[in-house]
């Protein structure tokens, strides 16, 4: 089985609507904040002839934000996607100009959009025939942190990794709140699959938050062993 890489692009935003039958107005600004993204986990095919094929869609946490005059999209363990806008109409993409993985959907009332990836190399389209979605969620009335790791989220900020047993493929995070100031609040998001190709899957390996900052925001994803020792620790 030959793998194509999966770059977590999708991550949308969402609109503040319009009381209309047949469209959603979008207003980028209403959009920015945390999102749960439902898409593809890889893109693959079986042999050099055999036909692209799409993975079960997986949960994905997200945030969205501006990047000077554009609009970003980060992920926890995927990448970024470039996010635009026309009429009701959303359009996520990643990857290079010759091979990029998109997202075009349609925003729907209540900050959410449903659509279809879409893998296009060098001009040609292949569409996944599954729905991708994504809805930006309500930090304001966050889940009881059942993960009940906030805390040493706090102290990996604060102090970097030094601090913290740890494994030694996990790196530093003293640089993470550098150009963001202080940390004002961790979200607790919920549980969220470590993803690969088929066959490697995690469910639920990551205890995700969302870190609110003096300047900025961050989505974080961290696991610790039965032993107590932190052996993952990613931010987007």
């Amino acid at each position: 089985m030959r793998w194509v890489a999966v770059w977590a692009l999708l991550f949308a935003a969402t609109p503040s609507m319009a009381q209309q039958t047949e469209s959603v107005t979008v207003n980028a600004d209403a959009l920015l904040g945390v999102w749960k993204i439902s898409r593809p986990n890889y893109v693959g095919k079986k042999g050099l002839f055999g036909d692209w094929a799409f993975g079960p869609a997986r949960d994905f946490f997200c945030h969205m934000e501006r990047k000077g005059d554009d609009l970003a999209m980060p992920c926890l363990q995927g990448g970024e996607a470039s996010v635009t806008f026309r009429g009701d109409k959303i359009h996520l993409a990643g990857g290079i100009v010759l091979a990029r993985l998109v997202i075009d959907g349609v925003m729907q009332p209540g900050n959410s959009f449903t659509g279809h990836a879409a893998l296009k190399l060098v001009g040609i389209s292949t569409e996944d025939s599954g729905i991708s979605s994504g809805a930006r969620l309500d930090l304001s009335t966050p889940p009881p942190d059942t993960g009940g790791m906030a805390q040493v989220l706090r102290e990996l900020v604060a102090q970097g990794i030094a601090h913290t047993a740890h494994d030694d493929k996990v790196k530093d995070s003293a640089a993470l709140s550098a150009d963001l100031g202080s940390l004002q609040t961790a979200v607790y998001l919920g549980q969220q699959d470590r993803v690969g190709g088929p066959g490697r899957t995690d469910k639920g390996f990551y205890t995700v938050y969302a870190l609110e900052f003096d300047k900025g925001e961050r989505v974080c994803g961290l696991h610790r062993r039965d032993d107590g020792v932190l052996d993952a620790f990613q931010c987007s």
